[in-house]
Order: C-alpha cells, then structure tokens, then sequence
C-alpha cells in the first residue's frame, strides 16, 4: 500500500505551459513519496493525464532524501503538444529544422571568373595568376602583375584587397526523432534528397541544381530518451566518382 506524504500519495506542487518552437509545452511538478512518484511516471509519447492534445515528452523523478522527512521526491512531467491541421496531426517525437549553411568558396571558382563570366579567365589567365602569386621577391612580382590582362588583374586586385573567397550558402535539413529505446541509424556520404515533410528547395536562384547529400546520422541519449539526429546538405556539384550515388 502506498505511504502517505502531506496527507496524500501524490500530488502537484506546480505546473505551467510555455511556447516554444515545438509549440505549447505543459511542464507539471508532483511531490510524495519517491516510490510511488516512480510507480506513478507514465510512459513516453503517451497521453498526458489531465491534459488532452499533449503527449508526454520527458519524465525526471527526483529523491530528495532529505533527513527527517522520509523518501520525499519529486517527478517532473513535459508534454508536447499534438498539433491539428487540415487533417494532419503532427508527431511530438519529431523536430524539424532548416537552415543555410554559409560555405567558404575559394576566388578563383566565382561564376564571374568562370566560363561566360564577366570575367572569365583563360587558361594563359590562370597560369599567369599562377606566375603572379609565385613570385618570390617585389620586383618579380610587380613585373609578373604587369603583364596580367584586364580580366586577370580584376581577380589579382582582389586577391591584394584579402579578398580570397567568398560565402555560398547551402541548404540544410536537420531531422531530430525521439525514441523510447535506442534506434537504429544508417549510412551517410550518400545522395539521398531530405524526406518530403521538409519541402526543401530543389534548385538555386539560378535554375542550378541542388545535390542533397546526407552528412550525418547519430545516435545519442539525454535521460531516458534516445534521440536520432539526420542532417542533409544540398550542394551545386559534387564528385560522381566520390560521391557513392547508387
């Protein structure tokens, strides 16, 4: 029989409901007996007692342990919300994250330099650059900048500014699952576009195509939840002969 606490087995000692990026989150604090606090935990991803449209999402049990007061302790309930729309109810134990990646982009590689660029730079261009940078002493050098053509020395006189590189920026899918016990995780390095739910964009502003490539997929433990983390990347290119596509 359960022993008794402040005159009850269980009860609450506080609640509140926030707004966060998984929606409405509902966090109750009960107090009473530490074993019945355990016994009474319910299981992951199930309803939330008392509180319809919430599912729980974490469960923290405390013993306090605190001398003179018997096997006091405390158990901490979150439940997420379940969200309605058109029809579809969306899953507590999914996250769903885009983003875009800034990525460091050597100079030389600028469509404004490549083929049908503003600039765009011959072979002869490029091994003179090439003569250009080599150069071992100012006066060397100097000579070695005059002989540029135009369109060299516009890449030249950036590269003088420290002008090396400049930012692309990418599209990422980041998928979080949560798990009662530990899931299963797959391989990466792979094309592979990110799942539909994302709606992820499928080429850039300029009509190229992106080449989705899954970068990561992990496994971890936070308490009692298992999570599964799978990140996508969506790049302009990519190397057939590196790149395992099949």
């Amino acid at each position: 029989m359960p022993s008794t606490f402040k005159g009850t087995t269980i009860f609450i000692a506080k609640r509140n409901i926030k707004m966060t990026e998984r929606g409405r989150v509902v966090t109750v604090t009960y107090g009473g007996n530490f074993d019945d606090l355990v016994s009474f935990a319910p299981p992951f991803s199930t309803d939330m007692g008392g509180y319809g449209g919430y599912a729980v999402f974490k469960v923290e049990s405390y013993d306090l342990d605190k001398p003179g007061r018997g096997k006091e302790g405390t158990l901490v309930v979150t439940g997420t919300e379940r969200l309605t729309y058109n029809g579809y109810t969306a899953d507590p134990t999914l996250l769903l994250e885009k983003e875009w990646l800034p990525v460091e982009v050597a100079l030389l590689k600028h469509p404004n330099f490549q083929s049908g660029g503003l600039w765009e730079l011959s072979l002869a261009d490029v091994k003179a650059i090439k003569t250009w940078e080599d150069a071992s002493d100012e006066a060397t050098k100097t000579a070695a900048y005059t002989v540029l053509s135009a369109f060299a020395k516009q890449y030249a006189d950036r590269i003088l500014r420290n002008q090396t590189a400049y930012n692309v920026y990418l599209p990422a899918a980041k998928r979080t699952r949560f798990y009662t016990a530990s899931p299963t995780i797959g391989g990466c390095g792979q094309l592979e576009n990110p799942p539909g739910e994302f709606a992820m964009p499928m080429v850039d502003g300029n009509n190229q195509p992106y080449y989705y490539i899954k970068t990561s997929d992990a496994s971890n433990k936070q308490g009692h939840v298992h999570e599964r983390v799978e990140t996508w990347i969506g790049f302009l290119d990519y190397d057939a002969n590196i790149i395992n596509y099949a």
